[in-house]
C-alpha cells in the first residue's frame, strides 16, 4: 500500500493508514487540517510523511491542483513569524511581513 521505504511494521501501517486518511479528507472535503508527526529522531517521520504526500499525488482520482505542498523546517524557519512568511512566500500570498490575516479565497 505505502512506499518501500517504510518499515512493513504494523505501527507504520498504522500511522500511514490514518496520515494517509486526514491529508485525503482535507484535500477532498477542503477541510482544514493540522497533523503534528511526533516521535524521536530517525524513526521515519519524515519518510512518512513524504510516503503519504507521493501516494496521494500519484493517485488518479486527486486532482494535484487541488492542493500545495510546503515544506517548513524547524531548523531553517526558527519562529512562528518566519515559517508564516515561508508559507506566504510558497503560496504567493503578498503582504507576507504583515501582522495582519490574509484571506486567501477562490474566484469560484
Amino acid at each position: 500500500m505505502h512506499d518501500a521505504s517504510l518499515p512493513q511494521t504494523d505501527v507504520h501501517n498504522a500511522a500511514f493508514k490514518k496520515l494517509h486518511s486526514v491529508v485525503n479528507c482535507g484535500i477532498v472535503t477542503g477541510e482544514s487540517q493540522s497533523v503534528i508527526v511526533m516521535g524521536p529522531k530517525g524513526v521515519g517521520k519524515s519518510t512518512l510523511v513524504k510516503s503519504v504526500l507521493k501516494h496521494i499525488q500519484d493517485d488518479e482520482n486527486v486532482d494535484n491542483e487541488s492542493f500545495t505542498v510546503v515544506h517548513v523546517n524547524g531548523f531553517i524557519h526558527r519562529d512562528d513569524a518566519a515559517a508564516l512568511k515561508h508559507i506566504a512566500s510558497s503560496l504567493s500570498i503578498s503582504d507576507a511581513s504583515d501582522d495582519t490575516p490574509t484571506n486567501v479565497q477562490d474566484d469560484d
